[in-house]
């Protein structure tokens, strides 16, 4: 009986979690989809959220960072996507320990410090996947990169599909719209 009066009560209060989330954030939605989100939300399995810029869990990291407003953005378009099992990190948070979990890391353009560009590197020698947006030249070594010094603006390109960083892309010609390093 005891057993039976704790499930429901755990219950209880994630049914009175969700109904407080999505009051608020339902608050200024027509009357007619309030009611509907609330009633599926409160008939909805158990489930840990965090807020929207957080998914909830899996193999893939997200790197973000407050001081970059539109770091999350890639978690939104994963979500838009269909694809959910994610979670949000703070780049700060970038450790071996946060990275042991996860297959693959989406990584926005940002600086690295020293401690996160080696927790990096031993986490994809040791068979991670790195997703890296604008990479910090830091990063280049690992990648696969090197700067010729110049510049490439508005031209076409073309992946060494023999090399390990082309490996899996297209060797169709591309073009690229903007600036970017050689």
């Amino acid at each position: 009986m005891r057993g039976l009066l704790d499930r429901m009560a755990r219950g209880f209060r994630v049914a009175r979690m969700r109904w407080e989330f999505l009051s608020r954030a339902c608050a200024a939605a027509p009357a007619r989809w309030r009611a509907a989100a609330l009633l599926a939300a409160l008939l909805a399995p158990s489930a840990t959220w965090a807020g929207p810029a957080d998914g909830p869990g899996g193999p893939l990291l997200v790197v973000a960072s407050p001081a970059l407003p539109f770091s999350t953005v890639y978690a939104e378009i994963l979500r838009t996507e269909g694809f959910h099992a994610f979670r949000v990190a703070d780049a700060s948070a970038l450790t071996p320990a946060s990275l042991a979990a996860h297959d693959v890391v989406v990584l926005p353009r940002m600086a690295l410090a020293a401690a996160q560009l080696t927790a990096l590197t031993d986490w994809v020698n040791a068979g991670g996947s790195l997703i890296a947006m604008a990479p910090d030249p830091s990063l280049a070594p690992l990648l696969g990169l090197s700067a010729t010094g110049s510049n490439l603006a508005d031209a076409w390109f073309q992946v060494d599909t023999a090399s390990a960083p082309g490996a899996g892309l297209t060797a169709v010609t591309m073009q690229f719209h903007g600036t970017a390093q050689r």
